[in-house]
């Protein structure tokens, strides 16, 4: 499948980046997951911020289908507001009590799996933003020195 992959800037912007072909529209969300700690790096050095850049993924014909704001990885403590994975993870906890099994166990399994690679991809944010933060510090540390 091919989608659009556009991000919206700290400063408001929109702009296409290209198109993705993968699989499906979970390995188009995990690229875009996995791209979010160089694109917020990025942002930090152009001085916007990036609490407030998302990567939207849409059809070939311009639909929206799936926002994921970089605060998906970058706020651990706050809960991502753009992703649809809050939905299948409440429902697998429920799936699980109830004991489901076959296409709707497999589904629980994959939405899982994209919890964990989503946590560590969210560690790994963290670890790049504390590094550019503590960068710009010594830079504005050393230009008013």
């Amino acid at each position: 499948m091919s989608f659009l992959i556009r991000v919206r800037s700290g400063d408001g912007t929109v702009r296409l980046l290209g198109e993705l072909d993968v699989a499906s529209l979970e390995e188009a969300y995990l690229d875009a997951c996995a791209a979010i700690p160089d694109a917020a790096s990025q942002e930090i050095r152009e001085r916007r911020n990036p609490f407030r850049c998302a990567f939207i993924i849409g059809g070939l014909d311009g639909t929206v289908l799936l926002e994921v704001p970089f605060t998906d990885l970058l706020s651990p403590s706050e809960r991502g507001s753009g992703t649809n994975l809050g939905r299948p993870l409440r429902r697998s906890k429920l799936a699980q009590v109830n004991g489901t099994s076959g296409p709707t166990g497999e589904r629980i399994d994959r939405a899982r799996q994209l919890r964990s690679e989503t946590l560590e991809l969210r560690r790994r944010a963290a670890i790049h933003i504390d590094r550019s933060c503590q960068l710009i510090r010594r830079s504005r540390a050393h230009m008013f020195s």
